[in-house]
């Protein structure tokens, strides 16, 4: 559904001589009636001093298209977002499985069951209120403006060299002066949002939001203006899990999980705190019918190996542990208080375990933010007393993708710019260069904490500067990546101190790497140890 036909719907209120108009504008369409009280491109009208239609009008025109049991959910949904000052309510509804996938299509998936359900409003939107991305999308979203009476408009979101990366708005998909319901398809990218919504109530407040998902959980990103009725999986299994599977067993040997709302899933494994031997990315979900003698409190893990390493030591001294493609198994999940910290316990019941040998085992993971001792590793042993770091975030505005501190006193600390084009990592891991290795052999070993990808053109200089500033030799690296056809300059500021290695770095598109070369070296001399 790329493409539709114009269309041009009235309501004719009794209660007034008010209308409620909307209208779906299609590609490549001249400029817009400026006669028509209706949001314009890029931004919205606001509502005349006499608010526009009366009240009583507003809502039965609003109405009219809904059934009983739909509109007093709507109504519902409507009194929940009012009493937390919410301008509207967003879901994030699933995801289009297919390229050139349209509303209808998902609407009749079993992806969507679950919301015609809860939420029987949805299934009755009708088509002139569906809007899609000219070019299509994979995530498909509701917008519900809490007041009926709001403006409404459905732009392009444009992200590119001409607007500095930031983002505009730019042709008009779809704009109204009621505040129906609306359903989305857009976000071919996962970080760039390619749909811009703007609303405007009754009483002049007004939002403008790009709607995507948080790329650290799949959860619904955006501002406090927002109320959420996302129905997420599970959200006592969402979290960041670790366990470490005892000594006695083979020892050491570290099992990492980050369950995200909206069933996004990572998983890796290796020895202790030092580089994964396997990383794997999928999905996780609840079991169908087929799978419903292990109990309701079952849950799928279905992953595919991103990157690993084949000639491991896994088990140590009992040999390296098989690297499979896919793991995908089924396992019975308790939630439970560990010594200190919440835990999840995961016993395997069919399919792949989690490593080889570990199947039918029962392995108990610890929350990452909730303290605790970790599977047991001492508590002080080798703790990092220093933080490198600039004093406060490099730049306004940054996602946080990722903050991990280790027991080991190691961290990882991922954010992004909100246009995506610069990812910034600062992370420390215990070790340093040995004897007999050269500072070229040491950079390529570290970078591997950084990325997955090859990098191509590397450049590894001390900088004299940086190390007289911070009192221990720093060394500047450069190189690229190429992912997805697309390349991507890096520039890391690296230093060893106490028994860690420190890595600043920043991951920048091609397009603007040039000009934030000098920003970048900026930041650079701001570098210091931060005492904990």
């Amino acid at each position: 559904m790329k493409y539709r036909r114009i269309f041009a719907l009235l309501f004719v209120l009794i209660l007034s001589l008010t209308a409620c108009g909307r209208e779906q504008v299609p590609p490549g369409n001249g400029p817009l009636d400026q006669d028509k009280k209706i949001p314009g491109k890029g931004a919205i009208n606001t509502p005349t001093e006499d608010g526009g239609a009366s009240g009583s009008a507003a809502s039965e025109g609003a109405a009219a298209w809904l059934s009983v049991e739909g509109g007093k959910v709507l109504d519902d949904l409507r009194e929940g977002a009012q009493a937390d000052g919410c301008i509207c309510s967003v879901a994030f509804l699933g995801a289009a499985l297919e390229p050139g996938e349209d509303i209808a299509a998902f609407l009749a998936s079993e992806e969507a069951e679950q919301y015609l359900d809860a939420y029987p409003f949805i299934k009755e939107i009708p088509p002139e209120r569906w809007i899609a991305h000219p070019e299509g999308g994979y995530e498909v979203y509701c917008i519900v403006p809490t007041d009926p009476k709001a403006s409404t408009a459905v732009n392009t979101w444009d992200i590119n060299e001409d607007n500095d990366f930031l983002g505009e708005s730019d042709q008009v998909l779809y704009r109204s002066d009621c505040g129906d319901p609306i359903l989305l398809l857009g976000n071919l990218s996962d970080i760039m949002p390619s749909l811009d919504v703007e609303i405007v109530d009754s009483t002049g407040r007004s939002l403008s939001y790009q709607p995507s998902l948080w790329l650290y959980d799949g959860s619904l990103s955006g501002p406090s203006e927002i109320f959420d009725f996302t129905m997420y999986h599970n959200p006592d299994l969402i979290g960041i899990w670790s366990a470490v599977i005892p000594a006695e067993l083979g020892g050491g040997i570290s099992l990492n999980l980050n369950i995200g709302r909206g069933g996004n899933l990572t998983y890796s494994y290796g020895r202790g705190n030092s580089e994964p031997i396997a990383l794997y990315e999928g999905t996780w979900s609840r079991p169908d019918e087929a799978m419903v003698q292990f109990g309701p409190e079952c849950v799928v893990f279905e992953l595919c190996l991103v990157e690993g390493i084949e000639d491991n030591d896994l088990w140590g001294q009992y040999g390296p542990g098989e690297l499979h493609d896919e793991i995908c198994g089924v396992w019975i999940c308790e939630r439970g208080d560990g010594p200190g910290t919440s835990s999840l316990r995961l016993t395997h019941v069919q399919g792949d375990p989690f490593i080889d040998g570990c199947g039918g085992w029962a392995i108990v993971f610890e929350g990452e933010d909730q303290g605790g001792n970790n599977g047991g590793m001492e508590q002080g042993a080798n703790v990092n007393p220093h933080v490198l770091t600039t004093g406060g975030p490099a730049f306004t505005h940054m996602t946080v993708l990722q903050t991990e501190n280790y027991p080991d006193g190691g961290y990882y600390y991922e954010d992004m710019t909100q246009d995506g084009s610069i990812l910034i990592i600062n992370c420390a891991y215990p070790g340093g260069r040995r004897n007999g290795v050269s500072m070229e052999e040491y950079a390529v070993k570290s970078i591997e904490h950084l990325t997955m990808y090859e990098a191509e053109d590397l450049s590894v200089e001390k900088n004299s500067g940086y190390s007289e500033a911070l009192g221990h030799p720093v060394y500047i690296l450069t190189y690229t990546t190429s992912e997805n056809d697309h390349t991507f300059h890096w520039k890391i500021f690296m230093t060893e101190a106490d028994g860690y290695t420190y890595l600043y770095a920043f991951d920048v598109w091609h397009e603007v790497y040039a000009d934030m070369e000098d920003v970048i070296d900026d930041v650079f001399g701001q570098l210091f140890f931060l005492e904990m």
